[in-house]
């Protein structure tokens, strides 16, 4: 996936992140209670894209909390789809981090690959030498294009100690 969509202030300075963290947003919508949930939170999303128009969202991970080796590529990307069905109708721009939830399903690689399908996400890993899934830097330009005038970066927290003495979880 190309990862070249230019970010940019605007002429009058400013450039709005909107950041969604922890939505536990379950791979197919099965029962009525967790279609409600989601409903709920398409309508949450769709207000505040609506009331603060961003140029940018970020997911701060956990964002899909569930597992399925059944259905693997296909379930997350339709997964994904759904939830991110508002912010790409708008052609928003987003990135996202991993939570410990999509690294307790022990398939951040596919999560990973059903991500990079969708044309506006600009995250990438840059380098796999770094520990963790994804990890880079994001610039956004001058409003006069001149200079990077501020960095995002994502970085992957991971998801346990590796070193289990000291820690068993996060």
């Amino acid at each position: 996936m190309e990862h070249n969509i230019s970010l940019k202030f605007k002429e009058d300075g400013t450039f709005k992140i909107l950041c969604f963290g922890d939505l536990h947003e379950k791979l197919e919508l099965s029962d009525e209670k967790t279609k409600r949930k989601f409903s709920d939170m398409s309508l949450f999303m769709e207000t505040a894209l609506e009331v603060t128009k961003p140029d940018f969202v970020v997911f701060l991970g956990d964002t899909l909390c569930e597992r399925d080796e059944s259905e693997g590529f296909c379930l997350y990307k339709a997964a994904l789809k759904r939830i991110l069905e508002p912010i790409l109708n708008k052609g928003i721009t987003f990135g996202y981090v991993l939570g410990n939830h999509e690294h307790d399903t022990g398939q951040e690689n596919l999560i990973i690959e059903a991500y990079d399908h969708f044309p506006t996400c600009r995250v990438y890993n840059d380098s796999p030498a770094v520990s963790g899934s994804l990890n880079c830097c994001l610039p956004i330009r001058s409003s006069d294009d001149t200079k990077d005038a501020f960095l995002m970066w994502f970085i992957d927290s991971n998801n346990m100690c590796e070193d289990r003495n000291i820690s068993n979880y996060d």
